[in-house]
């Protein structure tokens, strides 16, 4: 529902804000000239995106927590339509087939990870420094830390760089562009691939 900005990722822009006018919306935001659609949303059909960030690349890449079954890394590209609640990861969610066979042009993750071995939420995180450099991520509950490596053309897959036993709740870098993982019991991890 392109009216209201749940589920949604949105880009205002709050240069020169006043009290009157907090922000303003690009112009070339995907949605800013269509009359049904709130103007400040650039993508929609999260679930519970926590955490978004630019690889370095300059691919917006969201972190959505799913529901049941899968943890996703998904491509944020204007306009894009992440597919929930129709869709947890490649799963089709209705109980109607003729719905998930109708549906397309879904942006579709490009990593996946499921429920097992204590795995329960994402957690975006933050690329290395350089054009290729890997994307960090980690999952709350397992305290695992991922480097997910690739492009579009070549595909993505993830190996395991740590498994933390603390929650972890955000990545960050310093200046020199090294990467900590943040946890929820206090500790600052440095993450060293």
């Amino acid at each position: 529902d392109l009216r209201t900005l749940s589920g949604k990722i949105i880009r205002i822009d709050v240069r020169g804000a006043t009290e009157a006018e907090p922000y303003r919306v690009p112009p070339d935001n995907p949605f800013a000239d269509t009359p049904s659609a709130r103007p400040e949303i650039w993508a929609s059909g999260m679930r519970n995106p926590y955490r978004i960030s630019f690889h370095n690349d300059g691919a917006l890449i969201a972190a959505d927590v799913g529901g049941v079954y899968f943890e996703e890394l998904t491509i944020a590209d204007a306009g894009a339509d992440l597919g929930h609640p129709r869709y947890e990861a490649y799963l089709c969610r209705s109980q109607n087939a003729r719905l998930c066979a109708e549906v397309t042009g879904y942006a579709m993750p490009i990593h996946v990870y499921d429920h097992w071995q204590g795995n329960c939420a994402i957690i975006g995180g933050a690329s290395l420094p350089g054009a290729d450099g890997e994307y960090i991520f980690g999952d709350y509950c397992s305290g695992r830390v991922w480097a997910l490596e690739g492009d579009a053309q070549t595909g993505y897959s993830a190996r395991e760089l740590a498994h933390l036993p603390l929650s972890i709740i955000g990545f960050g870098t310093d200046a020199d562009g090294a990467i900590y993982a943040l946890t929820q019991e206090g500790p600052i991890v440095p993450i060293t691939p």
